[in-house]
C-alpha cells in the first residue's frame, strides 16, 4: 500500500539525513535518530511537509537526537 505523496517526500528527506527511519503509516509519524549538527536542517525541511517535532531525547554519548515528528 502506497503512502500519500507528501508523506513519501518527508520520509525521503529523512533518508538523506539518517540511515534508519521508523515510519508509522497509521499515525503518519516519523521516528529518527540524527546527529545534532543535522537536526536544525532536518527540522526546517520537515516543517515544509507540516511535520512538527513532538518529542526529542538527546544521547550524550553519541551526540545524537532521537526525535518523533508528527504531521499536523
Amino acid at each position: 500500500m502506497s503512502i500519500a505523496p507528501i508523506v513519501d517526500r518527508a520520509v525521503s528527506v529523512c533518508e538523506e539525513f539518517a540511515d534508519a527511519i521508523l515510519f508509522d503509516s497509521i499515525h503518519k509519524s516519523i521516528i529518527i535518530n540524527i546527529h545534532k549538527e543535522r537536526f536544525q536542517t532536518l527540522r526546517k525541511e520537515l516543517k515544509k511537509y507540516r511535520y512538527n517535532l513532538k518529542h526529542m531525547t538527546k544521547m550524550e554519548e553519541t551526540e545524537t537526537f532521537t526525535c518523533v515528528f508528527i504531521q499536523s
